[in-house]
């Protein structure tokens, strides 16, 4: 079974309507799904901040105040082309840790 080699990090933003725009505030980058990762989203001040296996690897910048309402997680596989489904997509995921704060 080959394995999927790429992740994608974003903010999706709305745009008023089902789906908005999932493209222009992402980042797709290889990663070895077959193995052990850890993602983090933080925000920080007005940034989101993205990190695989605790390395910085992307960030929106200044995004933070135009959200209108709390972020949520998706961890999902997504597929992004026309080609048929050719054998089952398996997900493992070990933990999830959430944190809110306010100064």
């Amino acid at each position: 079974m080959k394995l999927q080699t790429n992740y994608a990090a974003r903010a999706i933003e709305n745009l008023g309507y089902f789906g908005g725009d999932w493209q222009s505030m992402m980042l797709v980058r290889a990663a070895p799904l077959g193995e052990f990762n850890e993602y983090s989203v933080e925000w920080v001040e007005d940034d989101l901040i993205y990190r695989l296996n605790g390395e910085e690897v992307y960030r929106n910048v200044g995004l933070g105040p135009s959200f209108p309402e709390p972020l949520f997680a998706a961890l999902n596989f997504a597929k992004i082309n026309a080609s048929p489904m050719t054998q089952t997509w398996e997900m493992e995921i070990d933990w999830v840790k959430h944190e809110y704060w306010q100064d």
